[in-house]
C-alpha cells in the first residue's frame, strides 16, 4: 500500500539541515496519498495522516475549491472504516474553509454539509443529521441550477433520517418525494430509482405492508443485477431486504435463500469483523428465532452485538437494534433475568436515540414489560405494555404485527390479574 512503502520517498520531501518541506514534492505526496487513499488497510496512523494531509491541502488551496473528488475519496473512505469523528473532522474544516472563502452558496459547500450529514447520521446522531440534510435541502430548493439528482438526494437523506428515527409518515413523504423526481429519469439513470423505490420497500416493510414492499424489492434487485456485478454490495443489500421480508411473512425458505447467499460472499477473516457480516449473523439469527431455534438465534445476536459493540459503540442505534434482539431471544429461552440485564441497560438508550413511535423503541418497552410480568412485577409490566401499546397503535396501527402481539400480552396480564372484562 502506499502509505507503508511511502517512508523513504517522504524523507526525500524535506531538504537537509533545514526541516522545511519542498512545496513541488509535498504537493506530489499529498496527490499519490489521496489517490490511493481508498487502497489503503486501516489504522488510526492512516486516518491521523488523512487528517493532517487535508488541512495541508486545504492550505495550498488559495482561491480554487479543493477537488470533490479528493474529498469523495476521503470521506467515503473513512465511513466505510467506521471513522465518522475522523470525517465530520474533515468535514468541518472544508465547510470553515469555504466560508473563509465566501463560497457557502457553492455548490461546492452544499456537497461537503451533505457529507457532513452522512457522517452524523452513520455515527447514529439523528437530530444533528436531520437538521444538516434539512438545511441542504432548503438551500437546494433556492438555487436555480440545483439538478434533479441533488435535489432527489436531498429528499432522499430527509425522509432516511426520519424512517430511522421513528418518523414513518414523514419518511414516507420524503421518500415520494424523491421517487417522482427520479422516476422521471429512470431510464438515464436506473440505479438512483431503484434505490428509492429499494427505501419505499424497505418503509412498507416497517409498518408491516408487506405486500407493497415485495414488488419494490424485486424490481429493485432485476434493475441492480442488470447493471452492476454478481457481487456488488447493493445487489447484497437487496438480497438481504428480501431476506428479512420473507421472513416476516413466513416464507423460510425463500428467507433462507437469500441470507445463504449473502453469507457465502463473506470468505476472510476480515471481511467476517465487520458491520456487513454483523447484519448478516443477526438476519440469519432472526431466520433462527421465527423457526423457534432460539439457542441458535442468541448465539448469532451475540455475536453480532459483540461486532457492533466494538466496532460501533454502544450507543449506535445497530448495536442497540442487536442487543434488543439478543434480549428477546434469552427471554423466549426462559432465561429471563438475563433479558432484564440487557433491558435495562439498553430501554434507557432506546429512550434517548429514539422518539416513542420508533418501532424498536416498541419492541424494547413491549419486552420489558413481558419481562416483568414474568416476574411477577404487575403494576410496571402494566405500564410498560400500556405506553407500548399506544405508541404501536399511533404510530404503526393498530393491525401491525406487533401491535397485536402487544395487545395479546397485555390481554394475558389483564386475566392474570383479575380483570377479565378489559382482557
Amino acid at each position: 500500500m502506499f502509505f507503508e512503502v511511502s517512508n523513504s520517498y517522504r524523507q526525500k520531501l524535506y531538504r537537509s539541515g533545514r526541516g522545511r518541506v519542498d512545496r513541488n514534492h509535498r504537493e506530489e505526496y499529498l496527490s499519490r496519498f489521496f489517490e490511493s487513499f481508498d487502497q489503503q488497510q486501516k489504522s488510526s496512523e492512516v486516518i491521523r495522516e488523512a487528517e493532517k494531509n487535508f488541512l495541508e491541502l486545504l492550505s495550498y488551496n488559495k482561491e480554487e475549491p479543493f477537488p470533490l473528488e479528493v474529498f469523495r475519496t476521503i470521506t467515503s473512505t473513512l465511513r466505510k472504516w467506521n471513522a465518522f469523528s475522523a470525517s465530520f473532522a474533515i468535514c468541518e474544516n472544508a465547510l470553515s474553509w469555504l466560508i473563509h472563502k465566501g463560497k457557502e452558496n457553492s455548490s461546492h459547500y452544499l456537497f461537503v454539509l451533505n457529507e457532513r450529514g452522512e457522517a452524523e447520521f452513520l455515527s447514529g446522531n439523528l437530530d444533528k443529521a436531520e437538521k444538516t440534510f434539512r438545511s441542504v435541502l432548503k438551500k437546494r430548493i433556492a438555487l436555480t441550477d440545483c439538478s434533479p439528482e441533488d435535489l432527489s438526494e436531498s429528499f432522499n437523506n430527509l425522509a432516511m433520517t426520519h424512517k430511522t428515527g421513528g418518523k414513518y409518515r414523514l419518511a414516507e413523504k420524503y421518500y415520494k418525494k424523491a421517487l417522482s423526481i427520479r422516476d422521471k429519469k429512470k431510464d438515464d439513470n436506473p440505479l438512483l430509482y431503484a434505490q428509492s423505490i429499494a427505501n419505499l420497500a424497505l418503509l412498507y416493510r416497517i409498518l408491516g405492508a408487506y405486500e407493497k414492499a415485495e414488488p419494490y424489492y424485486l424490481s429493485a434487485l432485476e434493475i441492480r443485477r442488470k447493471r452492476l456485478s454478481p457481487t456488488h454490495p447493493e445487489i447484497a443489500q437487496t438480497m438481504n431486504s428480501l431476506g428479512v421480508l420473507y421472513l416476516y411473512m413466513g416464507q423460510y425458505l425463500k428467507a433462507e435463500k437469500y441470507f445463504k447467499s449473502i453469507a457465502d460472499q463473506y470468505r476472510s477473516q476480515e471481511e467476517k469483523d465487520s458491520i456487513g457480516f454483523a447484519q448478516v449473523q443477526n438476519n440469519f439469527a432472526g431466520f433462527y428465532y421465527q423457526l423457534g431455534k432460539y439457542s441458535d438465534a442468541e448465539r448469532l445476536y451475540a455475536s453480532s452485538f459483540d461486532k457492533c459493540s466494538r466496532l460501533l459503540g454502544n450507543k449506535h442505534y445497530f448495536t442497540v437494534h442487536t442487543a434488543i434482539n439478543k434480549a428477546k431471544a434469552a427471554f423466549r429461552l426462559g432465561e429471563t433475568e438475563r433479558a432484564l440485564l440487557v433491558l435495562q441497560e439498553y430501554l434507557p438508550v432506546c429512550e434517548q436515540l429514539f422518539p416513542p413511535g420508533h418501532v424498536l423503541r416498541i419492541t424494547a418497552e413491549s419486552l420489558y414489560g413481558s419481562a416483568l410480568y414474568q416476574t411477577g412485577d404487575y403494576s410496571a409490566a402494566e405500564t410498560c405494555l400500556s405506553s407500548s401499546l399506544q405508541n404501536a397503535e399511533t404510530s404503526l396501527g393498530p393491525y401491525h404485527p406487533l401491535t397485536c402481539e402487544i395487545l395479546l400480552q397485555r390481554g394475558i396480564l389483564d386475566t392474570v390479574t383479575g380483570r377479565r372484562d378489559q382482557a
